[in-house]
C-alpha cells in the first residue's frame, strides 16, 4: 500500500499523462495549424517539458515499489 504522498505523485503523473496526450492530439488539429509559428514553438516546448516531467515522476513511482 502506498503512502499518501506517494499516491499524490501517482495522481499527478496520471493527470500529467492525460494533459500531455491531449496537447499532443491538439497538434494535429486545424486550430493548432492556424496559430502563429512562435506560439506553435512554445506549445511544442511545453509538450517536451511535460514529457520530461512525466519521466521524472515515473522514475519516482518506480522507486516506490
Amino acid at each position: 500500500m502506498m503512502q499518501p504522498h506517494q499516491q499524490r505523485v501517482v495522481d499527478e503523473y496520471n493527470e500529467l499523462v492525460m494533459r500531455t496526450t491531449a496537447l499532443g492530439v491538439f497538434f494535429g488539429k486545424d486550430t493548432f495549424q492556424r496559430l502563429d509559428q512562435a506560439e506553435q514553438e512554445r506549445l511544442n516546448k511545453q509538450w517536451k517539458l511535460m514529457q520530461q516531467y512525466g519521466e521524472v515522476l515515473a522514475e519516482r513511482i518506480e522507486h516506490f515499489k
